[in-house]
């Protein structure tokens, strides 16, 4: 930017002194304009910058909204530049400036276009290419990882000046997807293009943070040497830093934690690694804390507190405090005081998330041990010592109300101190208590109420802030309650397991759970996990060893008893789910081809159900078979028996679920939403009952809803090949809605190029992609016309758009099998020879709007129809295309036909009326009215007959029954 200007300023004097009475003023409004654009988006980039570091954006509202202005504000300044100043020299540079601040304001569809204006208008200038970089960092934003990595591809093949951050992007694509070796790919040969790239120590840096996170340890020499490669680079500081901290992380997965701490500890004391003090010391203090040595991680993470306050840095201290407290001290009411805490220190950073997220499982542990304290006054016998075995040094400080147990403590209502004993805890031997248990207590009121295990003041309601004023403190919401013990103690299991990371916690619930429950079908759930715990978690095989073992003998042929078999490098069963899965498809394919005859298949699915009960597969053949003996044979009676069956032998399934649904709905009136989705599951829908989405009725006079009404009611008439109405009908969208209707062009580019009106397509056409880049429809006929006019480039360019893009099209595909690079990366130059050969046409579906584009997540059904009646005094097959407007209330209103004759066409009209519907419905659950297409067909009373005759050879392949080899079916 800085050349340009100095490039204009050496203008000739003549030039200036001819504009210097006309012009000067003008072009002092335009700079100026200009000049604020670009103020306001150097202020926006620093805000976002600050408000980046300060962690999690989502909870950031405040430093989000301030960027988000700043960016408004220089789209507005660089906006009357384009607007009121379109032959100035920085027409270019406010359309880049404009871009990129729409896309940070994640306005991605604008900021698309803006840098294609760019791109289309300005060719010669020296931001086409960085256009180009950004465009395809929309692409991305938008999910289209396809276009934007061929753009980026394009920009590194071509030796473009922004090529190295184009060959980032891409690995970042691959890294994003989750292909750490692709991305490793990617970054190699950006390298290898740009070996004097200013990125090299960026990529270099990225190449081993693939490396490190494949996690494979063969992988981390390679991370090693990738490192040193990006420090004698020429890196930033802040390259330097994150590869010096990445080799001290190699060292301590190789295993030398020595070697890791003398790498941390020399980053301290490097001037230019200051402003990263605080997250090095918070380093230094896990690694401490993973070695045991707490006392002084704790002092590092105080450091971080008092050298840096207020600051992101300081939050993470102030969390990393509470976790050790909580995790390796047991000590939760002190632990939670510092999670409080960092809301304090620093809102909406990473830190204030993450122990909100643990403040939240300790809520549910309130509520999931209150449940278990109520429910069962004897589960502390099992899982407890009594109070006088726990060592607990100020055990004789709590009063009598208050016992001193795990966090699942459970205690009969009223139980004291004195009365515990009743409840045979004496019984019990008492188990060594991991670290994390022991500082807990359960606490009942003087009037028997429960307490919380730790009580939290703001929680209730009303706390103060530092000057005394009130304010509303935050409460994490309590999770539903379980209804069963069992469940709950699995539920506070993996709270413990994998919310609070506390594994040894996590244990004496399995292990309460192996002892409590030993007839219960998830005992070897609990026996795994406690095996699990043990091998991964506290890196401990010997002590999972005889869990593994009891799996194996006691579980036999099943799902974790074949996991432990894993475990202990032993051959694997095959299991009796798997057993079950084949005799259940065998049924269904009987079924298939006989589903009128229930009587041959409903004892095999009994049968199944009998033989493996321990199998989801049989509560799936108990399910179905409760739902023939409702839907097919007709005795509601024996099918409310066969439901209740269900949910008794398989409480667990997502089956019983669905039996509980059902009841709910009964009960509330619902039935119809269950009703809605048996109807679409495993049946083929009759040709009259085939609903096609128009559009949505507007229930006001916006007009672009309107707009898009029209549009729906215009792509419809299109696909009917009725050219004039949907001309008529596109032109209606148009002057309802200018602006951001690329579809509507399309359609008047198409049915242009289908009459035969080339140019004036050419012209709609182009305007559609100007609107919406990603529509294919106007592909499809640029191809074509550039084929036409023998412009090989053109053509070959819009070819690879359609088949890297449209993979659903079988001609798209048949070209890529004819042409196999026409949809890579490197695509060879098709001669216009060829092309000329090439039979390419859009398929209907892109004159069709998705159900979502109208907000429609149901879309309507029909629930009843009414037979046509074949009328008596003709003898001719016909079909009558008919409109009707399903209400909210699933009838038809406005029932019109769009294509039949008569008498087809009244009788077509009399069957839909009496038609009723489930409504479409939005993502509220809300319903809509919606227009449909309903297609009638009428077949004279022989055809019909001949029709069933033949009915076998109509059903689509999956459902036909078994055909003897050499015999063919008509």
């Amino acid at each position: 930017m800085r050349a340009r200007l100095h490039r204009r300023a050496r203008r000739s004097v003549t030039a200036f002194l001819l504009f210097a009475l006309t012009g000067s003023a003008v072009s002092c409004v335009y700079f100026n304009t200009y000049y604020n654009a670009e103020k306001y988006f150097r202020q926006a980039e620093k805000a976002r910058a600050e408000a980046e570091a300060e962690g999690d954006n989502s909870r950031n509202s405040r430093g989000r909204t301030q960027y988000v202005t700043l960016y408004d504000k220089a789209v507005r300044k660089a906006s009357i530049v384009l607007e009121k100043f379109p032959e100035s020299d920085y027409v270019d540079d406010a359309m880049f400036i404009a871009g990129r601040a729409l896309y940070w304001q994640r306005d991605y569809q604008y900021a698309m276009r803006s840098f294609r204006d760019l791109e289309l208008n300005f060719p010669e200038s020296e931001l086409y290419d960085h256009a180009r970089l950004w465009r395809g960092r929309t692409l991305a934003a938008l999910g289209q990882s396809a276009d934007a990595r061929t753009l980026f591809s394009e920009l590194v093949r071509e030796g473009s000046p922004v090529g190295d951050r184009a060959g980032l992007r891409l690995g970042e694509l691959a890294s994003t997807e989750g292909d750490r070796r692709g991305a490793i790919v990617e970054y190699r040969k950006t390298l290898d293009a740009f070996p004097d790239a200013r990125l090299a120590a960026q990529l270099w840096l990225r190449i081993g943070l693939a490396n490190v996170d494949i996690g494979s340890p063969a992988r981390l020499d390679s991370a090693m040497v990738a490192f040193d490669r990006a420090l004698s680079s020429s890196p930033p500081d802040s390259v330097r830093y994150r590869a010096s901290l990445s080799r001290g992380r190699v060292q301590h997965l190789q295993g030398d934690p020595a070697a890791a701490l003398r790498t941390y500890q020399e980053l301290l004391t490097k001037g230019s690694f200051r402003v990263w003090e605080g997250e090095t010391r918070i380093l230094i203090g896990r690694h401490y804390r993973e070695r045991g040595l707490l006392a002084e991680a704790l002092t590092q993470f105080e450091r971080v507190r008092d050298d840096f306050p207020l600051s992101v840095v300081s939050a993470m201290a102030l969390y990393e405090t509470g976790l050790l407290y909580l995790q390796e001290y047991g000590e939760r009411e002190r632990s939670q005081e510092y999670f409080l805490e960092v809301a304090t220190e620093k809102r909406g950073s990473r830190a204030d998330s993450l122990a909100n997220v643990v403040l939240q499982t300790c809520a549910d542990l309130d509520g999931l041990i209150e449940q278990i304290w109520i429910a069962d006054s004897t589960a502390s016998a099992i899982l407890f010592p009594p109070p006088d075995t726990l060592s607990m040094a100020d055990s004789t400080d709590l009063d009598s109300s208050v016992v001193v147990l795990d966090s699942v403590v459970a205690v009969a209502d009223g139980a004291t101190t004195d009365s515990i004993e009743t409840v045979g805890v004496d019984a019990i031997p008492a188990p060594e208590l991991p670290p994390s248990l022991r500082g807990y207590a359960a606490a009942l009121d003087s009037a028997g109420k429960w307490l919380p295990l730790v009580p939290r003041p703001g929680w209730r309601g009303v706390d103060a802030d530092s000057d005394g004023k009130p304010q509303v403190a935050r409460r994490p919401s309590r999770r539903e309650p379980s209804s069963t013990l069992e469940e709950q103690l699995f539920v506070l299991a993996e709270l413990y397991r994998d919310h609070l990371v506390l594994p040894d916690s996590a244990a004496v619930v399995y292990e309460a759970l192996v002892e409590r429950f030993p007839e219960s079908d998830q005992r070897s759930r609990a026996l795994y996990s406690l095996a699990w715990i043990h091998f991964e978690l506290l890196a401990d095989p010997p002590a999972a060893g005889p869990y593994l073992e009891q799996l194996v003998d006691e579980y036999g042929p099943t799902a974790h008893a074949n996991a432990a078999r894993r475990l202990l490098d032993l051959p694997l069963q095959r299991t009796a789910e798997e057993e079950a899965a084949q005799i259940f498809v065998d049924i269904e394919a009987l079924r298939a081809a006989e589903p009128e005859l229930p009587d041959r298949w409903m004892p095999r699915l009994d049968a199944l159900a009998m033989e493996y009960p321990a199998t989801v597969t049989a509560a799936r053949a108990a399910y179905l078979a409760a739902w023939v003996t409702e839907n097919t044979i007709g005795d509601s009676a024996a099918a409310e028996a066969r439901y209740d069956s269900v949910a008794e032998r398989f409480p667990r399934t997502d089956f019983a679920d669905l039996v509980q649904r059902r009841r709910r709905s009964q009960e509330d009136g619902f039935l119809a939403k269950i009703s809605r989705e048996l109807k679409t599951l495993g049946k083929a829908i009759p040709p009259e009952e085939r609903l096609f989405v128009i559009a949505v009725e507007p229930d006001s006079l916006d007009s672009t809803s309107l707009s898009r009404k029209l549009l729906g009611f215009a792509m419809r008439a299109h696909r009917q090949e009725e050219f004039e109405q949907a001309e008529d009908l596109y032109q209606a969208s148009l002057d309802e809605k200018q602006g951001g209707n690329g579809n509507v062009y399309a359609g008047l580019g198409d049915v242009a190029w289908r009459q035969g009106y080339f140019e004036d397509a050419m012209d709609h056409l182009r305007t559609a992609l100007k609107e919406k880049t990603t529509s294919l429809l106007p592909q499809y006929r640029l191809f074509q016309y550039h084929v036409q006019q023998s412009q090989e480039d053109s053509a070959n360019r819009y070819l690879r758009n359609i088949t890297r893009r449209d993979r659903d099209n079988p001609q798209a595909v048949a070209v890529i099998d004819r042409f196999p690079t026409v949809a890579s990366a490197e695509p060879e130059m098709i001669e216009i020879e060829q092309l000329e050969t090439i039979d390419l046409d859009p398929s209907e579906d892109n004159l069709r709007l998705p159900d979502a584009s109208f907000g429609i997540v149901e879309p309507p059904l029909v629930r009843t129809s009414v037979a046509a009646l074949y009328p008596s005094d003709v003898s001719d097959s016909a079909s009558v295309i008919v409109d009707v407007l399903v209400t909210e209330e699933g009838r038809p209103d406005c029932v019109r036909v769009f294509r039949g004759d008569e008498p087809f066409a009244t009788e077509a009209i009399r069957a839909v009326e009496g038609y009723r519907f489930y409504a479409a419905e939005d993502r509220k659950e809300d319903p809509l009215e919606v227009w449909v297409e309903v297609v009638i067909p009428f077949q004279p009373p022989a055809t019909e007959a001949a029709s069933d005759s033949v009915s076998v050879a109509t059903l689509p392949d999956s459902l036909r029954p078994a055909v003897p080899s050499g015999i063919e079916v008509e």
